[in-house]
């Protein structure tokens, strides 16, 4: 479900389009009609059936340009997938107003994540998969820092898929070696730090984990919670397969209520299982949600909205939900003020 094919896996592709905006309404506008065009391919690929892929829509980019920025840029890394991208860029715009410049950068041709771990040394145009995964995200970044009108020397980067931070640290290794300059110019804000950064602010100790499989796979957020000694409560298999479903199925393919039914589906088992038997975590004893996948705050966000279902709402309200790439945004608020 979740996995691309290896054949549809093409070269980081041109970008189709670029816009600017100096005005925050105007990126509330923009955002709006991007996503209605997002909708349109899905419905569209959707009546010929065919399952809708991040790959499926073109790379484009959309500019924050405020006349009076006084800060370093911070570039978004998105399209995996796309209407979080666009979801995250309206946040970023809102959070910061006038104090930065963003440029969204919608990589939407990387390839899955998932494809990747499964498949790590497959090869693809000459490389590894998981080689050519790495040297894509770089080249996307190179890309990105074009679209900036302020060439400031501590560029942030903020890459908005959460399995992709399996790949972080060769990433960076990536760039250090093909693009040394680059390289140099660059703060990376990690989703992971900034989530574990509020948990321990706020002195949260017991998540809820809902990720992609990819990002269960490749423990990105297990991993620093077990060295933290955090006690986080994870899906089981069946619980992640409705997950990935509303995820997949529903969000990615703008199927609103398909996408409340799984949510509501997967959130009467955890609220029914008395507790995870290999944690030993009771869902009462939960403090906090970590949305591991950009996709899940849009899903939670309906969910709260449209659920008739008047234990899932409940919970949800009284659940504090820790949105990584909201952590990033105050990691960066916190620094200022530092």
């Amino acid at each position: 479900m979740q996995q691309q094919q290896l054949g549809n896996i093409q070269g980081l592709a041109k970008v189709a389009s670029w816009k600017k905006f100096s005005e925050l309404f105007q990126v509330r506008a923009a955002m709006n009609e991007y996503i209605n065009c997002l909708r349109s391919t899905s419905v569209l690929l959707g009546g010929r059936g065919k399952c809708v892929e991040d790959q499926d829509y073109p790379i484009e980019v959309f500019s924050f340009q405020p006349v009076t920025d006084l800060n370093p840029p911070i570039i978004l890394i998105g399209g995996m997938g796309p209407l979080a991208g666009a979801v995250g860029f309206d946040l970023a715009c809102e959070y910061f107003g006038t104090r930065r410049e963003i440029v969204l950068y919608q990589a939407c041709s990387i390839p899955s994540r998932m494809t990747v771990m499964l498949e790590p040394n497959q090869m693809v145009h000459g490389l590894p998969l998981q080689r050519y995964l790495v040297e894509q995200v770089s080249e996307a970044i190179v890309q990105s820092k074009e679209y900036l009108q302020n060439k400031s020397a501590n560029m942030m980067i903020i890459l908005m898929c959460n399995a992709v931070h399996y790949y972080l640290s060769l990433v960076k290794a990536d760039l250090e070696k093909r693009y040394p300059k680059v390289a140099s110019e660059l703060q990376y804000i990690s989703l992971v730090s900034a989530v574990m950064a509020e948990m321990e602010q706020r002195k949260l100790n017991h998540p809820l984990l809902l990720e992609t499989s990819a990002t269960k796979m490749g423990t990105v957020y297990s991993d620093p919670m077990e060295k933290r000694r955090i006690k986080c409560k994870q899906l089981s298999d069946e619980e992640q397969e409705i997950l990935m479903s509303a995820i997949y199925q529903g969000v990615k393919a703008f199927d609103k209520e398909y996408a409340v039914s799984k949510g509501e589906e997967l959130f009467n088992l955890l609220l029914r299982n008395k507790c995870n038997r290999t944690r030993q975590t009771k869902i009462g004893d939960i403090d906090c949600v970590i949305t591991g996948c950009t996709e899940v705050p849009i899903l939670l966000d309906w969910l709260q909205k449209k659920s008739k279902i008047n234990s899932v709402r409940g919970w949800l309200t009284q659940v504090k939900v820790i949105n990584p790439v909201i952590s990033a945004f105050n990691w960066i608020s916190n620094q200022e003020e530092g």
